[in-house]
């Protein structure tokens, strides 16, 4: 929003917003200058992501396929079975999300 928009509204609002709110909103207009663009680092990488796609926020993709593993009964751990591991990309299962809190 411009700082000629806000003036168009500050009006009507002015019963509703707080006054120190509305000072600081009028200090953020004196300061900004439209002429200056907020600088592009260029060096910031984007954030991390799986090559698998997996729609979590508690396992990764890694801990679905010894889920998996654990599921057909291949171990690797103690029990020294001889299959492998799966690999996300070799799952034979499909999880879904049934509850999301």
């Amino acid at each position: 929003m411009s700082p000629e928009n806000y003036k168009l509204f500050q009006d009507k609002f002015k019963n509703i917003l707080p006054i120190e709110l509305d000072e600081e909103i009028m200090q953020h207009f004196k300061e900004y200058n439209p002429l200056v663009k907020p600088s592009s680092n260029k060096n910031i990488l984007p954030p991390r992501s799986s090559v698998y796609q997996f729609d979590s926020n508690i396992i990764n993709a890694k801990d679905a396929a010894l889920i998996a593993s654990w599921i057909d009964g291949i171990d690797n751990g103690n029990n020294r079975k001889l299959k492998k591991r799966y690999q996300f990309k070799n799952i034979p299962f499909k999880f879904d999300c049934i509850y999301r809190g």
